[in-house]
């Protein structure tokens, strides 16, 4: 728990006075509450950091109290800063918690703001038309629509989370929220009632502002095309809390992707609108006409596109083949949006916005197909065959770059902290990924949690490994074991959606008396609700799904992990990456393949026990940590929790739990 700094002040300097002081304040404003050893080393680290001007990366495991050992520190000092999530929950949890306990520990009257990304807040023009039409064609209006039409009434932050009984994936969100594409900006009847332009407002005065990665990034660009101004105000300091995601966020935001499912809507929409002009049929059918040159155009290039789906990169050669179908798509694209434009129409506001809609669809498959300038290119391009759609997409090799010129540009004290950025002790894999120079200070604050007591490893050695006959009948039957040990409870997590779906039907018909759920049958939050809400009960899910998930106390108590969550290597973006260490002489599966999987393997223990109180099970049912090289470093780099291979125990820890 030592800084990696050549530089320390001393306890008594005078930096550190005001958050010692607030930390005193703050025993007495939350009765019972103990500074913990790890949170006051954290705390002293960051006002040095932010004392001196340099950036700081801190691992701090959960139980720490790690949010309000950056803040303390920091409201304490006066900086303007910018706090940064992965995670719409993280985000609440500031704004309604932690952010207002710091002020009143440090007694600060900074203002606070919370700035989430225009998908977020309901857009008033768009509500208001898709009432009106809804109305008109079948004289009422939907459920969805009646509930955002109360929330209009009453919301003053125009946040959709205001508004109750409608999911967050149904279809209407789209109608009711804008894009930076269909935004009519100040041309918008309700500019100044806007609910994105008053929170960017807010933003702006604020001295404290709460954002996502994504919102980050979208502010850099915005910069980047407007001399400087951009969301943001100027800020003392960045802070990136959930910074393990930062990456993945930033290499997909600064990519670019287009799709046939997302021309054929923009398609359907441009013809709707045309249909409906009020103006002569000899403006009207040059109009049909461009729109079946730009629908032929995109077929062609998407069935180029589709014949690769055995070998997805799109390399120069394929680029090449790309060219000319692109080129007459991007040309049938930028004639339709021209036409568009000089339309003298009544619904001026969604033809221009149609007409935008068309030139970034072309800009984007431009951008996407371009041939690689040089052998420097820092580009991954390749395709996806999904079950109605083909995309192209490109993703940069590396973010490094595009972080210098913005993140790490600013002139402000920079702390990234997570629970999981270090493999052990070594930050390097982290710091790599992000570009950060070596120099940068970094600490690893343990949890403060007993994993011994309150947690079980369970990875047997028994079962066939990954791609061995008869593994998928092997994996169903364990995992149903598991969950009748547990009594439900469980999280089943896989590596892809095809084993998911092999184990919930070989196992779902054992289950009788619990709850089995599984990814995609309903949206993801509503399955969170249900599994919390109908226990015992069990969800079946890939990887990714237990991202952003707090589920307290007993609900979850049991997590199954099909297999170590290696990095599929067929992974365009993901086998690029290893070539390029490969051509260097490097390991990519020292170097990206067991840095992915700790990573991930010890989310799923963060998940599991979140506090005290909390007790469980993980299950890694991949013999290959008992028998390969590799197993021990996975193993070392976990909480200390117990391990073993034998059932017995897990089934003792169970019983041990009821006593």
């Amino acid at each position: 728990m030592t800084l990696s700094s050549a530089t320390e002040l001393a306890e008594d300097h005078p930096v550190h006075a005001p958050w010692r002081h607030a930390l005193t304040r703050l025993s007495a404003l939350m009765p019972g509450y103990e500074p913990r050893q790890g949170q006051v080393v954290m705390m002293e680290a960051i006002a040095q950091a932010n004392h001196i001007g340099e950036d700081l990366v801190v691992e701090a495991g959960t139980g720490t109290g790690k949010t309000l050992a950056y803040l303390l520190p920091l409201v304490a000092a006066g900086k303007r800063m910018v706090l940064s999530t992965a995670t719409r929950q993280l985000q609440e949890q500031l704004v309604r918690h932690d952010l207002p306990t710091a002020l009143e520990a440090t007694g600060s009257m900074q203002q606070v703001a919370l700035l989430k990304g225009r998908r977020n807040y309901l857009c008033i023009e768009r509500s208001n038309a898709a009432i009106l039409k809804e109305r008109q064609l079948v004289g009422l209006i939907s459920p969805e629509l009646q509930a955002i039409q109360r929330a209009l009434m009453h919301t003053q932050s125009g946040d959709i989370n205001q508004v109750q009984g409608v999911e967050d994936s149904h279809p209407i969100w789209s109608e009711v929220t804008s894009t930076a594409d269909n935004c009519l900006g100040q041309d918008c009847p309700s500019y100044q009632q806007c609910f994105v332009v008053q929170a960017r407002r807010e933003a702006q005065k604020a001295e404290i502002v709460v954002i996502n990665h994504h919102l980050l990034f979208a502010d850099y660009a915005i910069k980047e095309k407007s001399d400087g101004q951009g969301l943001l105000p100027s800020v003392d300091a960045i802070v990136i809390d959930e910074a393990h995601a930062l990456e993945d966020v930033a290499t997909r935001f600064f990519g670019r992707s287009v799709s046939s499912s997302r021309f054929d809507a923009l398609r359907r929409e441009v013809s709707d609108v045309v249909s409906s002009l009020s103006v002569p049929d000899e403006q009207v059918d040059p109009l049909f006409s461009l729109i079946r040159q730009a629908s032929q155009a995109s077929k062609a290039m998407f069935a180029v596109a589709e014949q690769w789906s055995a070998q997805p990169r799109l390399d120069a050669a394929k680029l090449s083949q790309l060219l000319s179908p692109s080129q007459r798509l991007i040309k049938a694209c930028l004639d339709l949006s021209a036409a568009l434009s000089s339309v003298a129409s009544d619904d001026v506001d969604a033809v221009r916005v149609l007409s935008a809609s068309i030139r970034q669809f072309a800009a984007d498959t431009e951008a996407v197909l371009a041939l690689p300038s040089d052998e420097q290119d820092l580009s991954v391009r390749w395709v996806e065959v999904r079950a109605r759609s083909v995309a192209m997409v490109a993703r940069p090799l590396e973010v490094g770059p595009i972080l210098e010129r913005t993140l790490l540009a600013e002139p402000a004290s920079r702390l990234f902290t997570s629970a999981t950025v270090a493999i052990g002790d070594d930050f390097r894999s982290f710091i790599d990924s992000l570009g950060l120079a070596e120099s940068t200070q970094t600490l690893r604050v343990p949890g403060t949690f007993d994993y011994p007591s309150q947690a079980l490893l369970y990875v047997p050695s028994h079962l066939p490994e990954p791609f061995a006959p008869g593994r998928e009948h092997a994996v169903a039957t364990e995992i149903v074991r598991l969950i009748q040990a547990s009594e439900g409870g469980a999280f089943a997590l896989f590596s892809s959606y095809r084993a998911m779906q092999s184990s919930y039907y070989r196992a779902v018909d054992n289950l009788a008396g619990y709850q089995v759920f599984m990814q995609g049958q309903e949206s993801r939050e509503r399955l969170i609700e249900r599994f919390r809400a109908e226990q015992p009960a069990v969800l079946f899910a890939t990887m990714g799904f237990w991202q952003g998930v707090d589920l307290p106390g007993q609900v979850l108590r049991m997590v199954i992990l099909d297999k170590v969550p290696f990095p599929p290597p067929d992974d365009p973006l993901f086998a690029a990456r290893s070539a390029r260490l490969k051509a260097a002489g490097q390991s990519s599966f020292a170097r990206l393949s067991i840095p992915s999987a700790t990573i991930s393997l010890r989310q799923g223990f963060g998940r599991l026990i979140r506090s005290k109180e909390d007790r469980g099970v993980v299950s890694i049912l991949d013999p290959r940590v008992r028998r390969r090289s590799y197993g021990r470093a996975l193993l070392n780099a976990l909480p200390p929790a117990r391990k073993t291979e034998h059932f017995d125990d897990v089934t003792a820890f169970y019983s041990d739990l009821c006593d």
